[in-house]
Formats: structure tokens, C-alpha cells, sequence
């Protein structure tokens, strides 16, 4: 997985060379698409986590001191926010900047448990690693992989179409 995520960043640091600008949105496109389908598994994978029963989610979150369950709904929520702007918006940059923001926020709930020493791995998934029988250190490193995806991807496409749109509007005010 996190072999696949670098491969697809440096696809888009490529897409800084592609000598169209027509071109380089139709990449930029398949970006925003990937990160609103990674973003639709992970906020199912936390509304089945909770409805679930397991006790975990009852718990008090350490950084918000809400509930887990409430704390993966809205998380969720999130989620669904950002994975329909990738999916549905008409601005990439909208659609970057979403993602630079929700990325920053999870990197700070991250730093957040880490602080707090809650434990080594977020619970992000809640219990369906378990269900999946996957171990939470594999999905924990994968989460973090999205993340940087997320991050790395969001910046570099914000910049690439700063740098791109200034060029656009320097070729229209010679013309």
C-alpha cells in the first residue's frame, strides 16, 4: 500500500513536467478522485467501527474527551465532507486545500495521543482491524501512509496550480 501512495506521488511530481495544462488537470482529477475513494473507505470503515458494541467505544477519547463513538462518527462526517469535494467540486484548489486541512488535522490528533501518551496506534478503524484480522500496527503505518498522501499530494497540486495559474494569466495578458 504505502509502495502504491509513493508511486502516485511521484506521478504527480511528474505532472509538473506534463507540457499541457489540459493535461495535467486530467492527472491532477484522477488525484482528487483516489484521495475521495480512500477517503470513502476509511469514514465506512469508522460508521460500521461504531455501531458496533465493542467497548472501546464508549471510552473516553483522550484528546477530546468525547466518546470514541461519537469522536468516529464525526470523524466520519469529516470525512464525507472532504471525500465529496474531491469527488463533486469544481476548484481544485478547494479541493487541495481540503485536503491539506483534513490531513493537518489528523497529523495534529496524531501528535495529540502521542503527547498524551495514549498509545502507539491511533484508533482511527476502531475495532474493525480486528474483524478484518488485520494487526493495528499494519493499519496504523498504512493510515499514516494515506496521510502523507493526503499532505504531500495536497501541497504539490496546490502549488503546481499557483504556479500554473500565474502562467496562464501572464500568456492571457500578452495576447
Amino acid at each position: 500500500m504505502l509502495i502504491v501512495l509513493v508511486r502516485i506521488i511521484i506521478l504527480i511530481i511528474q505532472s509538473l513536467l506534463i507540457p499541457t495544462f489540459c493535461e495535467a488537470m486530467k492527472f491532477l482529477n484522477t488525484f482528487y478522485l483516489t484521495c475521495g475513494a480512500m477517503l470513502s473507505v476509511t469514514l465506512i470503515a469508522k460508521l460500521v467501527s461504531a455501531s458496533g458494541h465493542a467497548r472501546m467505544l464508549n471510552e473516553l477519547d483522550p484528546v477530546f474527551s468525547i466518546s470514541n463513538r461519537k469522536l468516529m462518527v464525526l470523524a466520519a462526517v469529516v470525512e464525507l465532507v472532504v471525500a465529496a469535494v474531491c469527488f463533486f467540486g469544481k476548484r481544485p484548489a478547494i479541493k487541495s486545500g481540503s485536503l491539506i486541512w483534513l490531513a493537518s488535522i489528523f497529523i495534529a490528533y496524531r501528535v495529540g495521543l502521542h503527547f498524551l501518551d495514549a498509545g502507539k496506534h491511533c484508533p482511527c478503524l476502531g475495532n474493525l482491524t480486528d474483524a478484518l484480522h488485520i494487526r493495528p500496527e499494519t493499519a496504523d503505518i498504512a493510515l499514516k501512509g494515506v496521510l502523507l498522501y493526503f499532505l504531500i499530494g495536497g501541497v504539490v497540486t496546490s502549488y503546481w496550480l499557483r504556479f500554473h495559474s500565474k502562467r496562464l494569466v501572464a500568456n492571457q495578458t500578452q495576447l
